[in-house]
């Protein structure tokens, strides 16, 4: 069904540059905006944690325990 409908719209295009252009402008526009929407909550991120590392702080030494590296 939706192979038949493409395969005419892609006809519909072929005949249309007009068309075909503002469907470029609208997949531009529409790229940007989401975007510009990660970048926004990207932005809500950092700024509720700050921006420290993200990674996981090393863990506590504990005394008395000891071990080899070599």
């Amino acid at each position: 069904m939706f192979e038949n409908f493409f395969g005419q719209f892609n006809t519909y295009l072929l005949g249309h540059p007009a068309f075909l252009a503002k469907l470029k402008l609208l997949f531009w526009i529409k790229s940007w905006a989401l975007m510009l929407l990660m970048g926004f909550f990207l932005y809500l991120i950092f700024r509720e944690q700050g921006f420290r590392r993200l990674e996981a702080p090393p863990p506590p030494r504990q005394r008395g325990t000891y071990c080899f590296k070599a």
